[in-house]
């Protein structure tokens, strides 16, 4: 009994075709990490952002409390204007 010619060839195929497997899985896997590094840099900017809104919000809500109340002269005023009619 003799072995077929073309085993050896049969072997390369097989050969080649686990590298382009392999090669495909790792390609993915380099790509999912490249993902999952852009994404926790994403949220670490929304989170920086959020705090700079919310900080922002913070300031603004704290100006117009002090803009908006009115003085003891603005108040007499507006107390006699209701009265008139």
């Amino acid at each position: 009994m003799k072995p077929p010619a073309n085993r050896g060839f049969i072997l390369f195929e097989a050969l080649i075709a686990m590298t382009i497997v392999v090669g495909s899985g790792l390609g993915l896997v380099e790509i999912h990490h490249g993902l999952q590094a852009r994404h926790l840099a994403l949220q670490v900017n929304k989170t920086q952002l959020w705090a700079q809104a919310s900080a922002y919000e913070m300031q603004m809500k704290v100006s117009t409390d002090y803009s908006v109340r009115p003085t003891k002269k603005s108040s007499s005023q507006f107390s006699s204007v209701k009265q008139k009619p």
